[in-house]
């Protein structure tokens, strides 16, 4: 994650950090939790598969400036790619932690699981299967695509196809080639966690409050009027259908507002 972006000096750990910072008080009314992994134990760069046997940060509402506090902290550099024992460590923490609500997770990752670490591609996708069978809990998986730090390109066709597999393990793959949802720079990282966080919730966005006149509001999304048709209120709970929720969940709706068109 310390190599540069696509098209910028920035890291791609910076740039992530850059789009969580814009996405996290999207879903403040959400139980949020945090696992960084490889677990930095002094040893930078590599030969580090050390994994947290506890989440950084438990689920819980409210955390949203505890996980960007921990995002900042936390070093790029930490080791290798442990993505197995990973995936062992959030299964244990929901496991113990019961809950009626549906969970997600969002592996965001840049590379391969590290031999180094006897991480491989189909044990990450045992991992990931695992957790959806006995859970009930998908997996979205980010891929952060690009060159090595020196420019090579070579690595990319077997990324992409290991990330290919994990997305269509976790049961929440995109259709069409890319089954994952893919990033190159901090605009593109931006997009696709606005469309992870579109499709966990299945377009249904919750008002801090149920219009006293439903039937007089307006609907926009960047500012464009939503037809009645595109979308269904009941009470607090705003849901898009169609045209306006492909919208959503392609991150391209960065605001939505609602209001009465009358003014009351």
């Amino acid at each position: 994650m310390d190599w540069p972006a696509v098209g910028t000096t920035r890291t791609r750990w910076e740039e992530l950090r850059t789009a969580m910072d814009t996405v996290l008080p999207m879903v403040a009314d959400l139980p949020l939790g945090l696992l960084t992994f490889p677990y930095m134990d002094g040893t930078v760069e590599r030969n580090n598969c050390a994994v947290s046997t506890t989440v950084d940060v438990p689920i819980a509402l409210g955390t949203g400036g505890t996980i960007q506090a921990r995002l900042l902290a936390a070093d790029p550099r930490a080791g290798d790619t442990p993505t197995p024992d990973a995936f062992a460590t959030v299964r244990e923490y929901i496991r113990t932690n019961p809950t009626t609500r549906p969970r997600f997770v969002v592996l965001a990752t840049d590379g391969l699981p590290e031999p180094n670490c006897g991480a491989t591609v189909s044990a990450t996708v045992d991992a990931i299967r695992a957790l959806r069978a006995d859970l009930g809990v998908d997996t979205f998986v980010l891929g952060i695509v690009g060159p090595t730090s020196s420019g090579d390109t070579s690595g990319i066709p077997a990324l992409r196809d290991a990330l290919n597999l994990f997305a269509v393990a976790g049961g929440r793959p995109q259709a069409g080639a890319i089954r994952y949802y893919e990033a190159v720079d901090g605009p593109a990282l931006d997009r696709s966690l606005r469309a992870i966080l579109a499709a966990a919730t299945d377009c249904v966005v919750e008002l801090d409050s149920a219009p006293s006149r439903p039937s007089r509001v307006e609907v926009r999304q960047n500012g464009t009027l939503v037809p009645a048709a595109g979308y269904t209120l009941a009470g607090t709970r705003l849901e898009f259908h169609g045209a306006y929720c492909s919208s959503i969940r392609s991150g391209a709706v960065t605001t939505i507002t609602v209001r009465d068109a009358c003014g009351g």
